[in-house]
């Protein structure tokens, strides 16, 4: 299989921007692989974390811890989590006999209900969520049948 990073360009990201005069609430995304790497492998094309990058990853991570809760699941439940609202993780679990556990990723978007955007997210907001298609349809795909292989590409899955 080809190195994942190969697969995705690596990746500019600006945890916080600069905010609208608007009242927009502030966006971001926690993820400590874009900078620290995924299963102890790092992205050669990306500088080395500095020391004041682990420190954000520290206290934003360790803020989340202590003010966690769990919610919790039984079989048959489906869990729907808004990751631009809220800070969340999964703990481990080993697929055994019937316990399984399936994560799909989906994107929804509620124009009605959305947040307003600031300004320097809508050209990303504008590839994720408008027509792809001449005819201004979305192709979609769904990956929810296991494929080995793709857990390799977990790096890549925000």
């Amino acid at each position: 299989m080809a190195n994942s990073y190969d697969l995705q360009t690596p990746r500019h990201v600006q945890p916080l921007r600069k905010l609208d005069s608007r009242n927009v609430p502030i966006l971001f995304r926690f993820s400590r692989y874009g900078i620290l790497g995924w299963q102890r492998k790092r992205n050669p094309a990306l500088p080395a974390p500095t020391e004041a990058q682990i420190e954000a990853l520290d206290a934003i991570q360790f803020t989340a811890m202590r003010n966690s809760f769990k919610i919790p699941a039984q079989k048959g439940d489906i869990l729907l989590v808004n990751d631009m609202a809220l800070v969340h993780a999964r703990e481990g679990f080993d697929d055994g006999g019937e316990m399984k556990r399936h994560l799909i990723k989906m994107y929804f978007r509620d124009p009605e209900q959305e947040w307003d955007i600031p300004t320097s997210f809508k050209n990303e907001w504008k590839m994720a969520y408008s027509s792809k298609q001449p005819d201004e349809t979305r192709k979609e795909t769904w990956n929810i049948d296991y494929e080995s292989g793709l857990e390799e590409l977990s790096s890549l899955n925000g």
